[in-house]
């Protein structure tokens, strides 16, 4: 499967365990790439087929794919 971008939401009852959950989260593929323990916020990725059991793990309100905004390309005649 593909490599996506994953965010998963933290309960609010394990803000203060964000390097526990890193590690749950890494033993099941996600490789985290950012961590908001502020907000209860985990930004990484990994393959598509792990985003279910993400969302199920202990600590996770959600879990889910993040989008990608692809621009059209800008009109030559378009300042620099």
């Amino acid at each position: 499967m593909a490599d996506i971008a994953i965010k998963v939401i933290i309960r609010a009852d394990q803000m203060g365990q964000t390097e526990v959950l890193c590690k749950r989260l890494s033993d099941i593929g996600l490789h985290v790439d950012t961590t908001m323990p502020e907000i209860g916020v985990i930004f990484g990725h990994g393959d598509a087929g792990i985003l279910a059991d993400v969302a199920k793990a202990e600590g996770v309100i959600s879990a889910e794919a993040e989008g990608g905004v692809v621009l059209a390309p800008m009109p030559k005649d378009t300042p620099k």
